[in-house]
């Protein structure tokens, strides 16, 4: 079976168990898939060509419906406003897998259904299970790609949250948040939503050194061994066979990770939300604090904002925590993440040679990437990237107590300029 007819046998089945579309959707592409499912667009045989262009971005409040589809009990035939509804060209099919935790999939329809009305959300029109499928219905957006986005006038381009989760629409100069999938309510308890248990001698949490991606980029001065530090981490990688276990035993008996600092024995293991997809998480996060705030969506901002500014995506490319580490390490230095660690009663320690101090500054890193982000003719723009420069300052700041609110930011000369 070819790529296209695999495709087209996906799109049949998409909404096999809902007979409750039939004659209303007809599926036609795939156009994301991702850790809990597949989002995909259907076009509605109902669509009378007066579409609303507002109709993605929150300005018209649907009534959506959730039903469950398996039961003769709850099925509602009117499954969305038909006067909205009828002026919607296409829709998003949004296709979860129950495989993970009804509870978050229950709570992002609650909080999509709170947000019903709100400029730049996503509407849900309708949420439907069967069985181990749920389904969520919301108007299809066209947007740009995020790498097609060209940063003409940097005024124009910090609209975003994370490049997945944000679309934009160049064109009509309009983005919407599409994914709540992750969302929690400030301060709620969900410990059953997005938890992880660990034990803290593991090395969960402290990062002695990054893990062999890196070999040959840089060098570490081991504790023991006279043998090149290099030389024995590509031994240790020669192996395709050697689990991430074996390479956690193998550096900490060389030297290379403390598996169980002094005075971390006996303390007793943290719950945390690790919520986010990797080269976003926000300090916080990665040292598995407890009570973490929306200043972790500030951090995520901020990465997307030194993306543009840079012109390169992914800017943090972390492939583990491990990872994400060593970049922060090198981005703010080995004392300011030792300090954070033990803020957040962690503990942080690294011998690498790379993590100097103090840390890197926004603007002359930012100049060595992109040159032609500084114009030498053009002071009102120089002057508008100096405001952006330091709008990302106040957004990548390590301190989440000390991190710019969203209230604020919206206060800051660039986003007034």
């Amino acid at each position: 079976m070819g790529e296209a007819e695999a495709l087209q046998k996906e799109l049949n089945y998409v909404l096999k168990k809902f007979p409750i579309f039939d004659g209303i959707l007809q599926v036609v592409d795939r156009v994301g898939v991702g850790t809990f499912g597949a989002v995909y667009k259907a076009r509605n045989l109902r669509y009378e060509g007066n579409e609303n262009t507002d109709s993605a971005y929150g300005s018209r409040s649907p009534s959506p419906t959730v039903a469950n589809a398996g039961e003769k009990r709850g099925i509602k035939r009117k499954f969305m406003d038909e006067e909205y509804f009828k002026n919607i060209e296409y829709v998003a099919i949004k296709k979860i897998v129950i495989n993970y935790s009804i509870g978050r999939i229950a709570e992002e329809i609650s909080i999509l259904r709170e947000l019903r009305g709100y400029s730049n959300i996503i509407q849900l029109l309708s949420a439907h299970r069967h069985e181990d499928e749920v389904i969520l219905i919301t108007p299809h957006f066209e947007h740009d790609r995020f790498r097609v986005i060209i940063v003409n006038n940097l005024r124009k381009k910090l609209k975003d949250v994370k490049p997945g989760n944000f679309l934009y629409n160049m064109k009509e100069k309009k983005g919407i948040l599409v994914d709540f999938g992750l969302a929690e309510r400030l301060g709620a308890s969900n410990s059953y939503l997005n938890r992880i248990y660990d034990v803290p001698n593991v090395g969960a949490v402290q990062v002695i050194n990054r893990f062999p991606s890196v070999v040959g980029q840089i060098s570490i001065e081991p504790s023991q061994s006279n043998k090149p530090a290099v030389k024995r981490i590509r031994t240790l990688t020669a192996s395709k066979k050697l689990t991430k276990q074996q390479m956690m035993d193998e550096l900490a008996k060389r030297g290379f990770i403390d598996m169980d600092p002094k005075g971390y024995e006996n303390k007793p293991g943290w719950k945390a939300n690790r919520a986010g997809t990797r080269g976003f998480r926000a300090p916080e996060v990665l040292f598995r604090v407890d009570n973490q705030t929306c200043a972790i969506d500030i951090w995520s901002a901020g990465v997307i904002l030194i993306t543009i500014l840079s012109h390169h995506y992914p800017f943090f490319k972390s492939t583990d925590d491990a990872d994400a580490f060593y970049e922060l390490g090198i981005l703010f230095g080995k004392r300011l993440m030792h300090d954070l660690a033990t803020e957040h009663e962690r503990y942080y320690r690294t011998d690498i040679p790379l993590i100097y101090d103090p840390g890197l500054q926004f603007d002359k890193l930012l100049h060595t990437m992109r040159r032609d982000l500084f114009p030498k003719d053009d002071e009102q723009l120089l002057n508008e990237v100096y405001n952006a420069i330091d709008l990302l300052k106040r957004c990548l700041e390590p301190y989440p107590s000390r991190r710019i609110t969203a209230v604020e930011a919206l206060k800051h000369p660039f986003l007034l300029s």
